[in-house]
């Protein structure tokens, strides 16, 4: 990824990273902030009038696997 550097009027290469190494966690960290941003994430995506229904969302009783996120786009 490249960063924009307006002063220098130039292009600078980002350090490489992961979320591993960063220390964030898919469910705890990265899902949360799309939840808790939900209106900037919906755009970014292309989907502008996506409503969010929830979040861990348990499909029924007999599994226990749940729905990371739920989303309804009209």
């Amino acid at each position: 990824m490249l960063k924009y550097d307006d002063k220098n009027k130039s292009l600078e290469r980002l350090d490489s990273t992961g979320m591993k190494t960063e220390n964030i966690l898919e469910r705890y960290d990265l899902q949360q902030s799309i939840v808790d941003s939900w209106d900037v994430f919906k755009k970014e995506i292309g989907l502008p009038t996506a409503i969010l229904v929830g979040d861990e969302i348990k499909p029924h009783q007999s599994t226990n696997d749940a729905i990371d996120l739920l989303a309804f786009n009209p």
